[in-house]
C-alpha cells in the first residue's frame, strides 16, 4: 500500500512539472541587428568603467570584414541617453595602440576609436572607446545610457 500511495505522488508530481511552464520568455539573441544600421542590445553594463576607459572599450569588431566602422556606427546608433534621448555622436581620434593576439595565436597592433557622445538638448559630454578589432558575443549599453528596442523603432 505504501508502494502504491508513493508512486502515485511520484506521478503525480511527474505530472505536474510537465504542465507547468514558466512565464519567462527567453531573450532571443539570434538577430542582431533591429535594421542594417543599427545594433540590438539587451542589457546595460554593470561594470562602471565599461566603454568609458581604455581598458574596458566597446568590442564591436568588424575590422576582419572591413566593416570596423560600420559595426561602430551600428553600435552607435543604438544608443539612447537614460531617458530615452536621442543622441549625438563624433570620432574625436583612433589612440591607444595595443598588441592583441589573434585566432591564429599571432600578434596584432591594434588601436580603439574615442567618441564623444551627446545628449539631444543637454550639455554634458561623455567619452566612450571602441574597438573594431575584437568582438563581445553580447554589446551592452554603458552606464548611464539606454538602447533602442523593436518597439522604439516603430
Amino acid at each position: 500500500m505504501k508502494n502504491l500511495i508513493s508512486l502515485s505522488i511520484i506521478a503525480l508530481l511527474m505530472l505536474l512539472s510537465l504542465g507547468c511552464k514558466s512565464n519567462k520568455k527567453a531573450i532571443d539573441k539570434t538577430n542582431n541587428f533591429l535594421d542594417a544600421n543599427t545594433y540590438q542590445l539587451y542589457d546595460i553594463s554593470k561594470d562602471a568603467k565599461y566603454a568609458y576607459t581604455q581598458g574596458t572599450p566597446i568590442k564591436v569588431g568588424g575590422h576582419n570584414k572591413n566593416e570596423g566602422p560600420l559595426n561602430q556606427r551600428r553600435y552607435l546608433n543604438a544608443l539612447l541617453g537614460s531617458n530615452g534621448e536621442t543622441i549625438h555622436f563624433k570620432h574625436i581620434k583612433s589612440c591607444c595602440y595595443k598588441k592583441i593576439k589573434t585566432t591564429g595565436g599571432n600578434l596584432q597592433l591594434t588601436y580603439l576609436d574615442q567618441y564623444e557622445i551627446s545628449l539631444e538638448g543637454k550639455q554634458q559630454r561623455f567619452i566612450i572607446f571602441l574597438s573594431m578589432f575584437e568582438k563581445d558575443d553580447d554589446l551592452l549599453a554603458p552606464r548611464g545610457f539606454t538602447f533602442k528596442t523593436p518597439l522604439s523603432m516603430k
